[in-house]
């Protein structure tokens, strides 16, 4: 993992890290604000309810009676309406047995969930019965059979003081409640996820324009490799010009021939350099489609390196059929052979053969070019196909190069469902063959 990786990664645990961290606090803090805003409210109406207006009522139906009764169902039904979360407000007595009864709820006489005075609560849990016991405000979650609560209860003493004569509660709805608390503690989780898109959708976009701008840089480079082959052809060609300006006139026609042939080669690189500068995209291979004959072109590649060719004594066997058509841009092809061909040519041995096969197998172009030069190691094989590797034994020997050759004829063959693969033996030379699907 490189440096950028870690740091990206980094960045993501980070960011989850504190957004659920803050969650977490949010949860928790939220959960005491709600507890604690019902507690304030159930207090204030609590302080609404004198201990007289208790006193005066007995705890069974005749308090229906009672105006007293119906100013404190009342008071509950004005504090549900104002506090629009809370589903019951109700006021407990205790018997001296320990039985809890309602002195009055929040619920019309026509609801179904209505508890008449003086009805026993059956389903009291030691906590409905502390408020009695210590005095003290509470709050806790309870589950009965009108539902699952958080219910807070608040004590009403006597005007000494000294003595709990019932109880002010007030229920709200468990899932209201744990929805609002799952809610805080979430929304610093979703921002912080949404930190982490965006991050992501930065690196996607900048991943995208490091590719874009390596692609064009391999392809600039591809392309100055590239030109030092005519150069080379043009350099020796003024060299034996040079020593046959006296000789016949057919071989000073035909030296120049191969330097216009070399030139032709130039310019066409020049303007595929051109083409790649003009785009945004960096790609390596046009999208241009055409019929190409590889057979005719190969032997075209061939005779373009003629001067190289003699100039190590080299002989070329073509085994090559007729017909062999292929749907791709010419000059990506003509450059991905032409690779393959000089490297052949480069790195034979003085006096060499280089041999050169292209058949239709199934369908598809193989095509293959042997040397007798000094081979590649088996385990560089794969290596000199990556780009910008060349294997040890041909960097010793002092013969230029970049290493790029290999990698672009394999990126041609890729770029129309082909491959590339090399064979070779140390001191016995290299077979580098080309598979690419025919056209119909």
């Amino acid at each position: 993992m490189n440096q950028k990786d870690l740091r990206y990664y980094s960045a993501i645990v980070l960011i989850l890290a504190v957004a659920t961290a803050v969650g977490v606090w949010q949860l928790v803090r939220q959960q005491e604000e709600i507890e604690e805003d019902l507690l304030e409210f159930a207090k204030v109406t609590a302080l609404n309810i004198p201990p007289q207006m208790v006193e005066s009522l007995q705890g069974n139906e005749s308090d229906l009676e009672n105006p007293q009764y119906r100013r404190l169902k009342t008071l509950l039904m004005q504090a549900i309406a104002i506090e629009s979360e809370a589903k019951f407000a109700y006021v407990f007595g205790m018997r001296p047995d320990g039985k809890l009864f309602f002195y009055a709820d929040s619920e019309p006489v026509t609801s179904p969930d209505y508890s008449p005075p003086g009805q026993v609560y059956e389903e009291a849990k030691p906590q409905d019965r502390m408020v009695f016991v210590n005095g003290l405000p509470q709050a806790f979650a309870n589950t009965d059979s009108w539902g699952s609560w958080i219910s807070v209860e608040i004590p009403i003493v006597d005007e000494s003081g000294s003595r709990v004569i019932a109880s002010m509660n007030m229920d709200i709805s468990q899932s209201s409640y744990y929805q609002r608390i799952i809610f805080s503690g979430m929304v610093p989780l979703l921002i912080g996820i949404l930190f982490v898109l965006v991050l992501f959708i930065i690196r996607r976009l900048s991943l995208k324009d490091e590719m874009i701008l390596n692609q064009r840089a391999v392809y600039l480079a591809i392309t100055a490799h590239d030109l030092k082959t005519p150069l080379t052809a043009i350099k020796w060609t003024a060299e034996i010009l040079q020593e046959s300006l006296k000789s016949s006139e057919n071989s000073i026609k035909e030296n120049l021939t191969a330097i216009t042939g070399a030139c032709q080669e130039m310019f066409t690189f020049i303007d595929d350099l051109a083409s790649a500068s003009k785009t945004n995209t960096g790609n390596l291979i046009s999208s241009n489609r055409e019929k190409v004959d590889i057979g005719e072109l190969t032997k075209k590649i061939v005779a373009n390196m003629g001067i190289l060719v003699n100039k190590k004594k080299l002989s070329v066997d073509f085994d090559v059929d007729d017909g062999l058509i292929v749907m791709g841009d010419p000059n990506a092809l003509r450059r991905g052979i032409a690779n393959l061909v000089s490297n052949a040519v480069k790195y034979s041995t003085l006096g060499g053969k280089i041999e050169i096969c292209a058949k239709n197998e199934n369908g598809k172009l193989v095509l293959s070019i042997k040397d007798a030069g000094m081979g590649i190691p088996k385990d560089e094989l794969q290596k000199v196909l990556v780009g910008y590797y060349r294997a040890k034994n041909a960097r010793l020997s002092g013969i230029p190069g970049t290493g790029l050759g290999l990698y672009y004829a394999k990126k041609v063959a890729e770029a129309y469902r082909g491959s590339i693969s090399l064979s070779s033996e140390v001191d016995k030379g290299t077979t580098a063959t080309m598979t690419l699907p025919l056209a119909p």
